[in-house]
């Protein structure tokens, strides 16, 4: 029954624990099952800690959609303050509902269409539509083709999900009117996709990345008459909107709309990170909160940071697993935190990977992060087994992040470093 705990944390986190309590099973008394399992990287838990009046803030958000009287939400919050993670949790509420929560997340280095969230999230629009059974899809096509007009050739020389969902040829149009085409359609294509039996969550992460077009789909969407069963939740960083002025513009006008929520997210209070290093380390309060003293003053309560932070330290060894848990020498600790940061810490991390890993990061780096496996392989000029297996330390520390069930088996990409970027 361990091993069918319905949250991952609470599952086995290692073969060792796994094996330990299997080598006792004929021993006499009572034995603590997974009292000897413990995680060889920590990862963040995965229920949300300290954040239970914003995840009631999304739920309320939700249901006044379902009502009619919310159509957007906005959450903003310094990096690495846990924004996408707990946009995360409308997803089980969503899908109870009958709905889809479609999701795409902006780039700070990148401007093509493929780093363009509301591009990602209309291709996984589409491919959501395109499983269908053909006699449900033919009335969506029909809905979709009567609201976009003659723009449903723009919509399928941008995506070619479009091309497929709409049975159209490309045909862009004229040049210069295509931003605003593009918007306008990429509205209406929600439009005709949502409804209360079938609510639609659009998720766009890192606004503060986002290029004209994207925001004035947006600014479309919140501006003007809301769709119904659509709910829009944008997610933008405070202190990068001063700097982008182009969404420092949108914003006031936004949050001034009737229906659009704001939600501002802090970082954690003190009782809070120890909670979730309590969880993370498997240590009881006190141990916890000794921990969590001692990493204060480098992280300020941000959850990404406490995570990283603890890496860092295990994977320098300032951190050690043993039979009986989690164990760190508190002088040494602290004398190890006043001669590293975090940025350090974690360039650390990618240096102890071995050579080859680290050319085949690099080699992501030029095809442009995000990669289908398959197109990696052939790049590289590698067979599979070679390349899974020299992508293996990366994964394992958390430095790349397999995709399944993409196109092609698969793509990787690097996990979202909060300060920017790619970790």
């Amino acid at each position: 029954m361990h091993l069918l705990e319905k949250e991952p944390d609470n599952r086995y986190q290692s073969a060792e624990g796994l094996i330990y309590d299997l080598e006792r099973l004929d021993h006499p008394g009572v034995q603590a099952v997974g009292g000897h399992d413990f995680p060889v990287r920590l990862l963040r838990p995965s229920r949300l800690v300290g954040r239970d009046d914003e995840v009631a803030a999304l739920g309320k958000a939700f249901a006044e959609m379902l009502e009619d009287r919310c159509h957007g939400v906005l959450v903003s919050g310094a990096p690495g303050a846990g924004k996408t993670v707990l946009v995360d949790e409308l997803r089980p509420l969503v899908a109870d509902a009958g709905g889809w929560f479609i999701a795409g997340k902006f780039d700070q280095y990148r401007r093509d269409l493929g780093s363009d969230a509301v591009a990602q999230a209309s291709r996984a629009l589409c491919r959501l539509l395109l499983a269908e059974p053909e006699e449900t899809l033919a009335d969506v096509r029909d809905r979709i083709r009567a609201a976009v007009g003659q723009n449903a050739g723009l919509l399928a020389a941008a995506l070619p999900e479009f091309a497929s969902l709409l049975q159209v040829p490309p045909d862009a149009g004229d040049p210069l009117t295509a931003q605003a085409r593009a918007q306008r359609s990429a509205a209406q294509v929600l439009g005709a996709v949502a409804s209360r039996t079938r609510p639609v969550v659009l998720f766009l992460d890192d606004l503060q990345w986002a290029g004209r077009t994207p925001l004035g789909v947006v600014d479309v969407v919140l501006g003007e008459e809301p769709i119904d069963g659509l709910l829009l939740v944008g997610a933008y960083r405070d202190d990068d909107v001063a700097a982008t002025q182009l969404l420092a513009a949108m914003v006031p006008r936004w949050r001034d709309q009737p229906g659009v929520h704001h939600l501002r997210l802090d970082n954690l209070p003190p009782s809070s990170v120890v909670a979730m290093v309590a969880d993370m380390l498997r240590v009881d309060t006190a141990t916890a909160a000794a921990l969590a003293g001692i990493l204060a003053p480098h992280t300020s309560g941000n959850p990404y940071e406490v995570v990283e932070l603890l890496n860092g330290l295990r994977g320098q060894g300032a951190l050690t697993v043993t039979a009986a848990g989690w164990c760190w020498d508190e002088p040494a600790l602290r004398a190890h935190l006043s001669r590293s940061d975090i940025a350090e810490l974690l360039a650390a991390r990618v240096r102890a990977m071995p050579a080859p890993t680290q050319e085949m990061v690099q080699a992501m780096a030029c095809l442009g992060g995000r990669i289908e496996l398959d197109v990696l392989r052939t790049a590289v000029a590698e067979p599979p087994g070679l390349v899974q297996q020299r992508l293996a330390p990366a994964l394992d520390e958390g430095v790349l992040v397999i995709e399944p069930g993409s196109a092609r088996g698969g793509a990787v990409r690097p996990r979202p470093h909060p300060r920017g970027g790619s970790a």
